[in-house]
């Protein structure tokens, strides 16, 4: 599973008193991934995206990055008074401290979030509990098990009967600028949870706009999908419009097919505080109005488009381009009232 090369840190150690708990139990359920690996051991490593997709040249993806566990969340139900979390920590992978963070969800509700340096509470009350752990945004992680009081009871959760919600994007989307706290703090979760969807974030950032994510759909029956592509196009070809307009019209044309029945929002890009650069072909509005005549283009009903630059402001933003903490909530506020 992890070459010898990769350093195990098990930042929470059960003592003799606790019992620990492998990944694989089937007491332990992960959602939010496809793709989930099970070493000798029991530790589980969980993929958001294919690795055959990263074999494709076209598949504009930075694989260090498509290895983070934005929107994996981890659910059981237990009475124990103190629980942990034991996890795998490799240095090799994507590192950014400032999101290395798990949110507890106990019942519903949000409970705290823990850092990942120190991924340990306590309950909030006695008795039998439903927890969700929401995983890092930007941090590699790979789950070694959970660590519970000894003689406390675990017990599988009731089985989702949420329907699937895919988001598709850059770093926008995948949460870079929300900081402080697990990536239920993006855009992408709060709108998940505001509508009662189960949440596949399939963003990576430093993406460009590539077909082959659809990949990830086929097979798979989606509620809502929402598409918030474009920035790092108009960035990466210094603003070559036909080369944006031909990845994007690929992109819809394909997500279309494998998704017929999907409502699917387009957000057209959110506010950059540079919205144009000398020696570029177009600007960025440029590449929000291309990107609308496609979508309309398809003729297809169940496709809603949204201009991100109405939704959210330079206000919202954390720097030049990513939302802040504020902004993604303004932003998953904004897009649920449109869907209402």
């Amino acid at each position: 599973m992890r070459q010898a090369f990769v350093l195990l840190l098990c930042l929470a150690i059960a003592t003799n008193g606790d019992r620990f708990v492998k990944a694989s139990s089937d007491k332990l359920v992960l959602t939010g991934c496809s793709h989930i690996e099970y070493g000798p051991d029991g530790s589980a490593v969980m993929h958001r995206l294919d690795s055959s997709l990263f074999l494709d040249p076209e598949f504009l993806f930075e694989r260090k990055r498509a290895e983070t566990q934005s929107g994996i969340a981890l659910r059981f139900s237990t009475n124990s008074a103190h629980l942990s979390l034991s996890i795998n920590h490799n240095p090799g992978g994507m590192q950014r401290k400032a999101t290395f963070w798990f949110g507890v969800f106990c019942d519903g509700e949000y409970l705290c979030d823990i850092p990942g340096d120190r991924p340990s509470f306590s309950a909030p009350s006695q008795g039998m509990h439903d927890y969700e752990i929401v995983f890092p945004i930007m941090y590699q992680t790979d789950l070694k098990g959970i660590i519970l009081d000894k003689g406390s009871r675990l017990r599988r959760p009731g089985k989702s009967r949420r329907n699937l919600y895919f988001a598709i994007g850059d770093s926008i989307t995948h949460g870079t600028g929300q900081r402080d706290h697990g990536s239920q703090q993006t855009y992408a979760w709060q709108m998940a949870n505001a509508c009662g969807l189960e949440l596949y974030n399939l963003a990576v950032g430093g993406s460009c706009i590539s077909k082959g994510i659809c990949r990830e759909l086929e097979g798979r029956k989606a509620e809502l999908i929402t598409v918030l592509w474009g920035y790092n196009d108009w960035m990466q070809t210094k603003g070559d419009l036909e080369c944006i307009r031909s990845r994007f019209n690929d992109f819809m044309q394909e997500l279309v097919r494998v998704q017929p029945d999907a409502r699917i929002v387009v957000i057209l890009p959110t506010p950059s505080r540079e919205e144009s650069y000398e020696g570029f072909g177009c600007s960025l509005g440029d590449v929000r109005d291309t990107e609308e005549e496609i979508a309309l283009s398809l003729g297809r009903p169940g496709i809603i488009i949204v201009r991100g630059d109405e939704l959210v402001s330079p206000e919202d933003l954390s720097d030049k381009v990513h939302l802040s903490n504020q902004g993604a909530s303004v932003l998953a506020r904004a897009l649920k009232e449109r869907l209402d």
